[in-house]
């Protein structure tokens, strides 16, 4: 591997200062994996529009059919099993992003070793979950969604591993087709399934349906590409769990405090209250589009950049925090400020109480992606364990939060009281996280360029909030003025210049500057 270096001859002659690190002309590795990452990000950004366009659809008419309630019961089946089966992931999708993107060889040693711990531990957790819920007094409904959704879990893990391959080595053109062909056999099913009849069960039997059709399609694609071969090696795999434990115990961490919030909810109020919180989650999750794109290009990205020198990795952060806070900011602003026509338009009156966790809900997601690009590049530089540790910290904190909000907002607000509350804890939990990862990244992510961009986009965002209530006469319409009104004034004052997409994809250079 080679050796990092903290400043390269040509940028100490042409540089510029920003931070303790000398910034100058990139390197032609990094133009080159700059390049690869951006093509292999449009690809995916074109799949995930598409796929979200599809289960945006199926999302939207699931809850219109099903009800408060017996949505609500879908959502605590679905967050209980994502979380209890989180305990097989091993780290091995983050591992596979730093290691395998540079040898791709390794993954043989390793994969067949932790598909056979994945089943091991998967038909433990089935049965724990099973007694758990029954002696919990979880409706059979509830019990069997379960049991379905597990499996699901397991295939979805499965999946993960195969896509993580996939990404490291750069082949993502058949990620794009399948990803689309198994959102419409999902979304169809679901469709099918509830206008047939068959209830809540159709939307899990549809998602166990198409993760069979990703599963057989992505292991065949990555024993092609990566002439991948699944044995047992005790010793390898033995190496890559105690390599990825820090990667483990932070994903163990962070989807639990991002899932507990349901389960907490469905134990501590009703099925409606959940239903409506999952509603709001839902909408609220459009503006995590960018993440699986951020995942899959910046963490192999910034990993090879680490080998090279602390100026390239820090190009490629504050270039990559710029870009995606230039979408999550307009996004997270139009949730808060259209939450009461969102709710309305897509799920109707029955689910009105939604609104005010929506409108709570919406800047966590800027705060998320800041805390995605942080973390991410904290695992870049071999910082791995800060990570967990700061991960395994929010774990103390944010139980604590629902615990206590959940039940004061449905005592202040009423009926949708209980997602304002564990809205606000998110909120409470995703700024502590994001705000001590950017402190310690920060020589890495805040340049002069970050700091004017982020100014101008937060003056003329306050601008367009005292717009909306001022036009207020308006009713709906207003939204579509601000919207318009938000677009013309960062760009106007060059806070966002529209043609840096078009440049980054037409030419073979890093991620530039915006707004400077």
């Amino acid at each position: 591997m080679p050796t990092r270096r903290n400043i390269e001859p040509e940028q100490q002659q042409s540089g510029r200062i920003a931070d303790g690190f000398r910034v100058g002309a990139p390197s032609d590795e990094l133009r080159a994996d700059a390049s690869r990452a951006l093509r292999n990000a449009s690809k995916l950004g074109l799949s995930l529009v598409l796929t979200w366009s599809v289960a945006l659809v199926a999302r939207i008419f699931m809850p219109r059919f099903l009800g408060p309630a017996v949505f609500g019961q879908y959502q605590f089946a679905e967050s209980f099993a994502i979380m209890l089966f989180v305990l097989t992931n091993f780290g091995a999708d983050t591992y596979i992003q730093k290691e395998v993107s540079r040898n791709a060889s390794h993954a043989s040693d390793f994969i067949g070793g932790v598909l056979a711990l994945r089943l091991a531990g998967s038909a433990a957790i089935m049965v724990a979950a099973a007694f758990t819920l029954s002696w919990a007094g979880k409706p059979e409904q509830v019990r069997e969604l379960v049991i379905i959704l597990g499996f699901v879990q397991l295939l979805v893990l499965a999946n993960q591993l195969a896509v993580s391959l996939l990404q490291a080595v750069g082949q993502v053109n058949g990620l794009s087709v399948l990803a689309v062909g198994a959102k419409l056999l999902w979304a169809s099913g679901i469709l099918l399934g509830l206008m047939s009849g068959l209830g809540v069960r159709s939307v899990a039997l549809g998602l166990l349906a198409s993760e069979m059709l990703r599963s057989i399609v992505l292991w065949w694609l990555s024993r092609r590409h990566l002439n991948l071969r699944l044995r047992l090696n005790v010793g390898a795999t033995r190496l890559m769990l105690a390599a990825s434990l820090p990667f483990f115990l932070k994903d163990l961490a962070f989807t639990l405090c991002a899932r507990m919030d349901v389960g907490i909810m469905s134990f501590m109020t009703n099925d409606a209250e959940v239903g409506w919180y999952g509603v709001a989650s839902n909408i609220a999750g459009i503006a995590m589009l960018l993440t699986p794109i951020i995942g899959a290009v910046f963490l192999p990205l910034s990993s090879r950049a680490s080998s090279r020198s602390d100026a390239e990795v820090a190009m490629v952060a504050s270039r990559a925090m710029q870009l995606v806070l230039t979408v999550a900011i307009p996004v997270s602003l139009g949730l808060a400020l259209g939450a009461d026509v969102l709710v309305r338009v897509m799920f109707g009156e029955a689910f009105a109480p939604a609104v005010g966790s929506l409108r709570v809900l919406a800047p966590v997601f800027v705060l998320t992606y800041v805390a995605m690009i942080t973390s991410l590049l904290l695992l870049s530089l071999g910082r791995g364990w800060t990570l967990t540790y700061i991960a395994l910290s929010s774990l103390v904190i944010t139980p604590v939060l629902y615990v206590l909000l959940i039940p004061w907002g449905l005592k202040t607000y009423g009926p949708g009281g209980a997602g304002i509350g564990a809205g606000a804890a998110m909120v409470i939990a995703e700024s502590y996280m994001a705000g001590l990862m950017a402190w310690l990244m920060r020589r890495y992510i805040i340049d002069t360029v970050l700091v004017v961009a982020l100014k101008k986009m937060t003056v003329v965002a306050i601008a367009v909030v005292v717009a909306f209530w001022i036009l207020k006469p308006l009713g709906d319409w207003r939204l579509a003025i601000v919207a318009a009104g938000y677009t013309l004034g960062v760009v106007w004052w060059g806070a966002v210049d529209p043609g840096v997409i078009v440049r980054m994809l037409r030419r073979t250079e890093p991620m530039p500057a915006v707004g400077s």
